[in-house]
C-alpha cells in the first residue's frame, strides 16, 4: 500500500512509514495533524529530493555561565590579594596599586563577557 504522506510502498501492518516517518493511523489522517519534520520529509519526497531543507530549530547567544571559572578565579584571586595586603601591613600606595590591579582584572573580565555576549551568536539547525 502507498504511504499517504510520501507515496512510497509500505507494508500494510505498518503504523509509521519507514521512508518519511509519517504516522499511518486513520485518526491522524482525518485530523491532518503532522509534525513539522514529517511535513518537511513529505515535501522533500514529493520533490524527488532525499535531503531535507535546512530549518532553524534554536537561536541563542553567549551565556554568562560560560565564564563561571573565570568569575570564581577572579573572586578567589581578589580575596587572596586583599588577605595578603592585610597580613603584610602594607600602606598607602601599595593598597592603591593592589585595589587598582583587582579593579583591572574585574574590568577585563566584564569587557570580555560583553564582547562575547554581543559578538557570538549560535544557531541550531537540522
Amino acid at each position: 500500500m502507498p504511504c499517504p504522506h510520501c507515496g512510497q510502498q509500505i507494508p500494510k501492518q505498518s503504523r509509521f512509514c519507514p521512508h518519511c516517518g509519517g504516522k499511518l493511523s486513520a485518526e491522524d489522517e482525518q485530523s491532518g495533524s503532522t509534525t513539522p519534520q514529517q511535513k518537511l520529509r513529505s515535501a522533500a519526497n514529493r520533490a524527488g529530493d532525499k535531503t531535507l531543507p535546512e530549518v532553524e530549530l534554536w537561536h541563542g547567544s553567549y551565556s554568562k555561565f560560560a565564564m563561571i571559572g573565570a568569575w570564581v578565579g577572579a573572586g578567589v584571586l581578589s580575596l587572596i590579594s586583599i588577605g595578603v595586603g592585610l597580613f603584610s601591613n602594607i600602606t598607602g600606595l601599595a593598597w592603591l596599586s593592589l585595589i587598582g590591579i583587582n579593579a583591572l582584572v574585574w574590568a577585563a573580565l566584564l569587557a570580555r563577557y560583553f564582547y562575547f555576549r554581543f559578538s557570538r551568536h549560535y544557531t541550531l539547525t537540522n
